[in-house]
């Protein structure tokens, strides 16, 4: 059976959950066009997926009645800013790039004030991202209706719509348990590699590669001593992405964040966790070893 983008259905279905679960709803669509803006930015070098990753993030967070690190107008002006010009890129991806961050836009400007209708407004920016993609695919005569039930018909374009519907479903047979509901959805919906287009982020190769801890300590220390630029680098990186400050010290690496000192393990485990840090740290390992 054929399914349609039903707007106003979709409206009706969405206003009849509560505020936390219409809020989980347009944090699933994010987190299924984050790793197409993964893509795009791999494919043109361009963008930092990461300040999307932290709003989503911030996203769950804040629905679960936690104090978000950044604020939601921060996390507004990152999304913002990472929203690339369409006529500047060639890239494939470059539409669902800026679907990606209009959709991360979007969850900010919740987390400012609650509006029903964004929940509604990202499902349709996550459903003509797929379409948007399935007609650069496709050739296809924009004028002719055949070709644009026929893109409609699209596999991607119908896994979007299923997904949808599929995670109203889940919300509305969903327990009103927040904190349990909350964990349930974010395990199911939360962290994945492969996004609506329906391409792997990460390379396979990548994906399984697993950095050890003593292989961590020892690029860090052998990057820091190398100049005082390395330096910098290998300190801006980590402070940026994981909020960890890196100092050495002559006991060795020293890590602490905002609370204060944290353990090497503890250190190895954030890297590991996040699958974007540790593609970075493994092509970082790999051209010094070239």
């Amino acid at each position: 059976m054929e399914l349609e983008f039903l707007e106003d259905l979709l409206g009706k279905q969405l206003k009849a959950l509560s505020r936390w679960k219409q809020s989980a709803f347009l944090i699933s669509c994010c987190e299924v066009m984050y790793p197409n803006y993964v893509l795009f930015s791999m494919d043109t070098n361009w963008g930092k997926p990461r300040l999307l990753r932290r709003c989503i993030d911030a996203g769950w967070s804040w629905i679960a009645g936690s104090e978000p690190p950044k604020s939601p107008e921060w996390l507004y002006r990152q999304s913002e800013r990472q929203m690339p010009d369409i006529e500047e890129f060639d890239s494939i991806y470059a539409p669902a790039a800026v679907d990606a961050s209009q959709g991360c836009m979007n969850l900010a400007s919740l987390m400012v004030k609650f509006n029903n209708k964004k929940p509604i407004e990202t499902a349709s920016v996550s459903y003509e991202s797929v379409l948007t993609y399935a007609q650069q695919l496709a050739t296809i005569n924009p004028e002719s209706p055949a070709d644009e039930k026929r893109v409609r018909r699209h596999a991607l374009v119908q896994k979007e719509l299923l997904r949808q519907k599929k995670a109203i479903a889940e919300l509305q047979t969903l327990s009103d348990d927040q904190t349990k509901g909350i964990q349930l959805l974010r395990s199911m919906w939360a962290g994945l590699n492969v996004g609506s287009l329906g391409i792997p982020m990460n390379p396979p190769e990548a994906m399984g590669y697993d950095i050890t801890k003593e292989e961590l300590e020892r690029f860090i220390t052998n990057l820091w001593i190398r100049s005082y630029r390395d330096r910098k680098r290998i300190r801006d990186f980590f402070e940026q992405e994981l909020n960890v400050r890196i100092d050495l010290r002559r006991s060795g690496l020293l890590f602490s964040d905002t609370t204060g000192e944290i353990s090497p393990i503890e250190f190895h485990r954030r890297t590991q966790d996040d699958s974007l840090v540790r593609l970075d740290i493994y092509r970082w390992m790999h051209s010094l070893s070239r």
